[in-house]
């Protein structure tokens, strides 16, 4: 049974609806560009709603898109969905605000390197912008290995491993004597 144009009308009204309203949702500070030739680069503020924080809140992070390739770098804000919505909002509280300002900061200087990079990289990206700005995003520092005369020295018990697999007892040079 065929449908009748009029309600042909009615869902193409109702899907065209929905999708404004999905794209409204995006954060104001999202922005594509072509990187000399290159697919496009794209970087906006996200609400990463994966895991929910102790404090009910979930972290902002700045997502960077490049050959379909995605990066998330965590921000030092936190934000509930609500809070998250209410950034396009012209009037809001003084914390939002403030994390709007910063948000809209960091997507601008992260435009700015990417712009400024001959051929965008992921690792120049992050040395270029994300180490540099340690007071906007958390980086995780990883802790250094110690080496002594049986190898690594830390707090695992590789006894377990040596028993079974014989050339793991081998002794591990530093690689600091190496340069």
């Amino acid at each position: 049974m065929p449908i009748s144009i009029n309600a042909r009308k009615k869902i193409l009204k109702i899907l065209l609806a929905s999708k404004i309203k999905r794209n409204r949702l995006k954060i104001s500070g999202s922005k594509s560009f072509e990187n000399n030739g290159a697919n496009a680069i794209t970087t906006s503020i996200i609400l990463d709603q994966r895991r929910i924080k102790k404090n009910g809140k979930f972290p902002v992070k700045l997502r960077v898109i490049s050959d379909r390739i995605v990066r998330d770098y965590s921000t030092i804000f936190e934000l509930t969905e609500t809070d998250y919505k209410k950034l396009n909002a012209p009037r809001v509280s003084d914390e939002i605000q403030h994390i709007k300002r910063k948000s809209q900061q960091i997507v601008s200087g992260a435009n700015l390197v990417i712009e400024k990079l001959s051929v965008f990289d992921f690792l120049k990206f992050e040395e270029e912008y994300i180490n540099i700005n340690d007071k906007l995003f958390k980086i995780e520092k990883s802790k250094p290995v110690v080496y002594d005369q049986n190898g690594p020295k830390d707090h695992f018990d590789y006894t377990p491993f040596q028993k079974r697999l014989p050339y793991s007892r081998k002794i591990i040079p530093d690689p600091k004597a190496f340069l």
